[in-house]
């Protein structure tokens, strides 16, 4: 469905620039697209093909429509927007079993940190801290193991230097609940 749908209900954006109730429902789109995607890679009952199937779509679908997208926003709905395409994309970057997604997801991570607009790199940050902070204790070695085997090493040392106090934090959060 999403494979053959995307031009009729998506097509690609032909303006340079938005209305301010345009940049509204662009924003509502990207995050309603994000809040979906991240269910749908979440989803324990696909299977091996469909999770690859889905994960592929979906990465062509953030590439070719939600980034633009959300790069025509202005600075403060492109934040927003943005971090919620942040968090499909860590979420790829923790599919083991789909390689060819976890590799583009590592790739967009890399250049979201060495991009010229700091805006791509601060969403990830922020991003990164609320998932962080809004993680069960078995979720947040996943997301570490996940950055530590596909982020290549000067990267990896900058997005675990993020994390690391974070997860003092979440350590702190922890132990008051025992």
């Amino acid at each position: 469905m999403i494979a053959h749908n995307e031009q009729d209900y998506w097509p690609t954006e032909q303006a340079n620039s938005f209305t301010p109730l345009q940049m509204a429902i662009h924003n509502r789109k990207v995050h309603t697209f994000s809040r979906a995607a991240y269910a749908l890679l979440h989803a324990d009952d696909l299977g091996g093909e469909e999770r690859y199937a889905v994960a592929r779509q979906l990465t062509i679908l953030i590439e070719t429509r939600v980034i633009p997208e959300v790069q025509l926003l202005d600075k403060s709905l492109a934040l927003e927007a943005g971090g919620s395409v942040v968090k499909v994309v860590i979420q790829c970057l923790m599919l083991a079993d789909v390689p060819e997604v976890t590799r583009w997801a590592t790739t967009k991570v890399c250049q979201w940190l060495h991009h010229p607009d700091p805006q791509w790199k601060s969403n990830m940050e922020k991003r990164m801290k609320l998932l962080m902070g809004s993680s069960t204790w078995p979720q947040i070695p996943k997301i570490f193991y996940a950055i530590s085997q596909h982020i290549p090493d000067p990267d990896r040392k900058t997005v675990i230097s993020i994390l690391l106090p974070l997860l003092n934090d979440v350590r702190m959060r922890l132990s008051w609940t025992f």
